[in-house]
C-alpha cells in the first residue's frame, strides 16, 4: 500500500499459484529455517576432539571422570566454537545434549583401553599425499587403485620385541 514492488514473472508464478507462499518469501521475507544442531561431519569432528584429548591426557590406565571430559568440552568450544554465547537456546540445548554422547564414547573407549595392552600411538595419521606415510596401493589385473587419508586412532602392542598394530 503506497509502496511499489517490482514484479518479476517468478513473482508473479509464485503469487498465482499460492498466495500464503508469495506472502511469506516477499511480504514477510521468511527464509527456511536452518538446522540448529551439528551436522554429522561436525559431530564427528567434536566427537574425535573430544576423545584424542582425553585419551592423550590420561594417565596409564585410568578412566577419566566426568569433570576431565568436560573440561575438554569446554575447552573446545571455546576454541573451536568461539563460545556458545551466539548461539541460539536451541543450539545451547542440542550442543549440551550432544555431551551426554560424547561421555559414553569416551568411557566405552578409556574402558576398553584400559582392559587392553594396545595403547594409543597415533591420532588422525593421514596417509598418502597429504599424509606422513605413503598411500595404500593396491593392484589387481595391471589396475593400480591408490588410496589416501586418515586413520582416525593407531593403538599399538609391543610383545617380544614386535610391534603390533590396530
Amino acid at each position: 500500500y503506497g509502496q511499489r514492488v517490482p514484479m518479476s514473472a517468478s513473482r508473479m508464478d509464485k503469487y498465482k499459484s499460492c498466495h500464503f507462499s508469495y506472502f511469506m518469501r516477499y511480504g514477510l521475507q521468511a527464509e527456511p529455517r536452518k538446522p540448529a544442531g551439528f551436522t554429522a561431519p561436525e559431530y564427528g569432528t567434536f566427537v574425535h576432539y573430544v576423545l584424542e584429548q582425553v585419551v592423550k591426557g590420561r594417565q596409564g590406565r585410568e578412566i577419566p571422570t566426568r569433570e576431565q571430559v568436560s573440561a575438554v568440552v569446554e575447552r573446545y568450544v571455546r576454541e573451536e566454537l568461539g563460545g556458545l554465547e551466539g548461539e541460539t537456546p536451541r543450539f545451547r540445548y542440542l550442543f549440551r545434549r550432544l555431551e551426554k554422547s560424547v561421555y559414553a564414547v569416551v568411557e566405552n573407549v578409556c574402558q576398553e583401553l584400559s582392559k587392553s595392552d594396545f595403547q594409543p600411538l597415533a591420532f588422525e595419521l593421514g596417509f598418502g599425499a597429504k599424509g606422513d606415510l605413503p598411500p595404500v596401493e593396491l593392484t589387481v589385473d595391471g589396475f593400480t587403485v591408490s588410496v589416501s587419508g586418515f586413520v582416525d586412532r593407531v593403538d599399538g602392542w609391543e610383545k617380544d620385541g614386535k610391534l603390533y598394530l590396530r
